[in-house]
């Protein structure tokens, strides 16, 4: 990836400080697009041509910084694309905002469409200023994203299954094969 850093825009600059102020800041979703901006990054309100939403799959707080996590892989486009712009956007006092942008320009990567033989995978990791901001959310995650089991406590994984399921079960209790087969659907289909 060729991006050399992303901008807070000035509405995310407002929405930080209202979170600094106490309101909640939410971080709803990554937005990816292969357009080109006329204006500099932080004047961005939104992508010049975005192409895909993508979930935001975790988060981290360190110092007055946010880590977000964004997976993004090509089984989402028939076409090759231009991955150029990175877009996230916030909830704040009740407004989506595009918080933060950054433009690769000429030096984005080409992702080939999903019917090629080559699978991308990449997990971005995207700081995001916070300042002394405390009450700093993500838009909830769905069972898809909650990837590696070791990531998570025991309970996380047993409501998981629970929910999918629609079973009760207790901790330490195995699941069974029929079970496993079955949330694998729920997953997948």
């Amino acid at each position: 990836m060729a991006f050399t850093g992303i901008s807070l825009t000035e509405n995310g600059v407002k929405a930080l400080n209202k979170a600094q102020g106490g309101i909640e800041l939410n971080f709803i979703r990554a937005a990816i697009g292969d357009g080109v901006q006329a204006k500099p990054d932080n004047e961005a309100t939104e992508l010049a041509n975005e192409l895909f939403s993508l979930q935001i799959s975790g988060k981290s707080i360190e110092e007055e910084s946010c880590i977000l996590e964004i997976d993004l892989n090509n089984t989402m486009s028939q076409q090759d694309y231009y991955f150029r712009e990175l877009g996230i956007y916030a909830e704040c006092d009740g407004m989506e905002v595009l918080y933060a942008y950054v433009n690769a320009g000429d030096k984005a990567d080409l992702i080939p469409a999903s019917g090629n033989l080559a699978t991308v995978e990449k997990r971005i990791r995207v700081s995001m200023q916070i300042g002394n901001a405390s009450n700093i959310t993500i838009a909830g995650k769905s069972v898809l994203y909650l990837s590696s089991a070791d990531e998570m406590k025991e309970e996380q994984v047993i409501e998981i299954y629970s929910n999918a399921l629609g079973i009760s079960y207790e901790s330490g209790e195995a699941i069974s094969t029929e079970e496993l087969i079955e949330l694998l659907k729920i997953i997948f289909s």
